[in-house]
């Protein structure tokens, strides 16, 4: 009982001070005016490059094959995967550097 009143107590007193300090309103951030923040990015014009003509005569037309195959329910392994558990890698990690 007499850890709750402490508690409690302290709780009241930590409420009390954060009230207290966020009503500090003499705080001054020095924002300049939002005209003079706010420029206006620099605009260009898109160039594209001369357009090429395609020429879909000399491309070869070739009909697609689905690449699907039934599934073997009864070739799955039974065992459920385990996310949770930790496995250890086959060597060990080695450090490299790039850039």
């Amino acid at each position: 009982m007499l850890i709750v009143k402490r508690c409690s107590y302290t709780m009241i007193a930590a409420a009390m001070v954060a009230a207290l300090v966020s009503c500090n309103s003499t705080f001054n951030t020095n924002i300049s005016p939002p005209s003079v923040s706010n420029a206006q990015p620099d605009v260009q014009p898109l160039e594209f490059s001369k357009p090429q003509k395609i020429a879909w005569a000399g491309v070869k037309a070739e009909p697609v094959r689905l690449a699907s195959t039934k599934l073997a329910w009864n070739k799955l392994p039974e065992q459920a995967d385990d996310t949770t558990g930790f496995k250890p890698f086959k060597y060990p990690v080695q450090e490299t550097k790039f850039d």
